[in-house]
Parts: C-alpha cells; sequence; structure tokens
C-alpha cells in the first residue's frame, strides 16, 4: 500500500489537482473547454491499467467471500462510491499554495480535490489489489465515480437508473467521502444530517419605490421573511419548533457520540474559525474576551467626558463600526433620551449596552439605522465636523 500510493498514486493526483474542473455548478462552461473530460479520462485510464489484475470489465467475487440476506458468494456486491469534481478555487490559500497548484510538504499535498474526492478511486482499486496481492477473499466490487457531487449530485440519479442492472443489489455501500477525527483509529462515519432546501420569496410591492415616501408605511419585506422563519425556528436559540423536525436518537448513537467525544475532546468545535477569535479558546473565555472587546471598542469610540457622549469628528468613525461589529450585544431596541442632538451610548448595571437617541428610533429602523451608520462612516462621510445631524425620516432616521 505504501509503494502504489508514494510511487503510483500520489504522481497522479499532483496531475489531477492541475486540472480546474470545477463542479457544474461553479463553472457555466464545464461542458466546453473539456477540463471534467480530462479528468474523467485520466482516472480511466489509471483504472484500466491496474484492472488488467482482474478478469473483465468488472471485480467479480471470489471463493470463500461472505454474502448477506441468504445471496451466494458471487452475488454479493460491495459498492464503492465518491466524486471527482471539484469546490471553487476560494481564498485563504498560504503560501506557495493554491487551487490549482500542487504542493507535497510533510507528507501532504496541498491542493484542490486530492483530498475531496480525487482520492476515493485510487483508494478503492487499491485496497482491491492488495486483498488480491495477499489472496483474501472478497464479494464482487463495483465504483462509481460522479462529477457533480459539490453541484448536488443532480445526475447520479440518472447514471445509477441506467446502470442498475449492472450494480445490482450491494450488499454495503463504502463512500470515501466523509472526515476522520484523527489518524490513530479507522473512523466510520455512521450517520449524516440531512437538509430540506427550498426557495422562500416575500413580496410587498410590485415596483421599487423610494424610501422616503414608503417608509414605515410599506412593511419590510426582511421582517416578514423573518417572522416566517419564527414559525419553525426558535431564533434565539435556534431550536426547531415543529414536532415533526424530530427524531428519536436511538442508544447505540447515543453510545457511539459519547465515546467520540470522549476521543475527541475540544477537537470537535476548538478548530472552527469564529470572527475575531485569534486562536481557539473555550467558550467561556470566548465570552468574556467578547465583553471585553466591546468595552475596549466602546470605549475608544466614546469621548473621556465621563457620560459616555460621543465625541466630535474622527469617533465617528469608530462608534459606528464598533455599534455595527457589536449589534448583537445591544439591547433590541433603541430608547428615547438625552438632548437633541447628543447621541450616547449608555450602560447601565445589569444589563446590556443600550443605543440612545434624541429621535424615538423604531424597532424595525434599529438594523437599517447601524447599517447606513456604518456605511457612512466607513466612506469618510462623517468624519468631517458639522456632519453629525440626525434628521428624522418616516419611520427611520438617516445621517
Amino acid at each position: 500500500m505504501d509503494r502504489i500510493w508514494d510511487d503510483e498514486i500520489v504522481p497522479v493526483l499532483t496531475d489531477y489537482i492541475r486540472i480546474p474542473n470545477k463542479s457544474p455548478a461553479f463553472d457555466s462552461d464545464w461542458d466546453s473547454h473539456g477540463h471534467m473530460e480530462q479528468a474523467v479520462a485520466m482516472f480511466a485510464d489509471w483504472a484500466r491499467a491496474k484492472l488488467k489484475a482482474f478478469p473483465g470489465a468488472e471485480i467479480p467475487g471470489t471463493a470463500g467471500a461472505s454474502a448477506k440476506a441468504g445471496a451466494t458468494t458471487k452475488e454479493a456486491t460491495v459498492l464503492m462510491y465518491g466524486h471527482l469534481d471539484k469546490q471553487p478555487e476560494m481564498l485563504g490559500w498560504a503560501d506557495g499554495t493554491g487551487p490549482w497548484q500542487p504542493l507535497l510538504k510533510d507528507d501532504k499535498l496541498y491542493g484542490r480535490g486530492g483530498a475531496d474526492d480525487g482520492y476515493a478511486l485510487f483508494a478503492s482499486i487499491a485496497a482491491l489489489l492488495a486483498l488480491k496481492q495477499q489472496g483474501i477473499a472478497h464479494g464482487r466490487a463495483v465504483i462509481v465515480i460522479e462529477a457533480s457531487e459539490e453541484s448536488g449530485s443532480p445526475d447520479l440519479p440518472y447514471y445509477m437508473d441506467h446502470l442498475a442492472a449492472r450494480i445490482g443489489t450491494p450488499s454495503l455501500v463504502v463512500c470515501l467521502d466523509s472526515g476522520a477525527g484523527n489518524y490513530d483509529q479507522l473512523w466510520l462515519t455512521t450517520s449524516l444530517r440531512g437538509n430540506l432546501l427550498g426557495n422562500l420569496t416575500v413580496r410587498v410591492l410590485t415596483e421599487g419605490v423610494h424610501s422616503g415616501a414608503a417608509s414605515g408605511i410599506v412593511p419590510s419585506s426582511f421582517r416578514i421573511l423573518r417572522a416566517l422563519l419564527s414559525r419553525i425556528e426558535d431564533e434565539a436559540t435556534g431550536r426547531m419548533k415543529l414536532p415533526e423536525l424530530f427524531v428519536e436518537i436511538p442508544q447505540d448513537r447515543q453510545k457511539q457520540a459519547i465515546e467520540t467525544a470522549a476521543i475527541l475532546g475540544d477537537e470537535v468545535w476548538s478548530g472552527i474559525p469564529f470572527a475575531g477569535d485569534t486562536k481557539p479558546m473555550a467558550s467561556k473565555q470566548r465570552q468574556r474576551q467578547r465583553r471585553s472587546d466591546f468595552g475596549k471598542n466602546l470605549a475608544a469610540a466614546t469621548g473621556g467626558d465621563g457620560d459616555g457622549r460621543l465625541s466630535p469628528a474622527r469617533q465617528w468613525r469608530q462608534c459606528a463600526a464598533a455599534l455595527f461589529h457589536h449589534q448583537d450585544q445591544l439591547a433590541p431596541a433603541a430608547h428615547p433620551g438625552g438632548r437633541k442632538g447628543a447621541h450616547r451610548l449608555e450602560g447601565r448595571a445589569g444589563s446590556r449596552p443600550a443605543l440612545r437617541c434624541a429621535s424615538d428610533i423604531r424597532r424595525a429602523a434599529r438594523r437599517q439605522w447601524l447599517e447606513r451608520a456604518h456605511s457612512r462612516a466607513m466612506a469618510g462621510d462623517l468624519a468631517q465636523p458639522g456632519r453629525r445631524s440626525c434628521v428624522r425620516q418616516a419611520g427611520g432616521v438617516s445621517w
């Protein structure tokens, strides 16, 4: 296995990474430039060369292999699955690496598609070759490699129906497109979370109108959408509200989850790149850090005059950025208060900081106000003296 991976599979995977065969959902010209066909041909040529060790175009079962459900040895079928289409380029590649620029470093091969899921065909055939070399019995094997998995596998059902007679009824399906918790033991994926997809459109007008005339009269489509989604999901906790979306988890699955958690520990969540985190932290430590960050940003955005009132000119830019970044930590609604033209952030003991404005900012306009303030501040409009007036419009506030 070491020999075939190092000498034969890694080189062909390296060439495969250079092919920008993005999944059809990410490349409208996939069928014209030939990248997908090139990858398919590369895989097929390698497989044909290796399958010369087996008679015929498929890998039949061998004597002594076990069969399930009373099937004969020859009828027992193992279906091996993988895909060769790739995710798009995306950002964040380290220096010297890239989506179509393979790099072998410290026994790791970097590049798009090598791990997801280009290795599947090679791993499947290599395993079967190892069994044959050692004279170990095995069932009939069928390998299916598709080219649209990253697009939701829209073509797979057609080909599965088309090849149903040749595939037969598998006794075992091996899907080499999952994850491994570590390199210390063999990992099996026993279950996957499903998803329910749909398109939801909220329409309140037949054409666009000016916000100065319609704000406060026309309901926000976003607010209606939020209300609809709140019927099925608790927006505060993320818990689903419909009982039909829950199922009893078998005891053996619960036991497996507990054992997995004991092995992986904090690795389950510590590697998730939460925004603002410089390094993985425990949840309580992360919360304390976020509260500290909020206080520092708030202090930078307000003047040192002791009452929390915003200082002029250059502080407005910082304030708007701090408000926008920490809007989830603000009170649910803004409150009236303070003299006309004075805007301040006020923190009260035992409560979250509340945004106060001389105008009675309506609840529905709060997010819009924050976004406008942030946008104008980032554009430099609020960095000029004398540009701090708050003008009341119908149902909202504009800067």
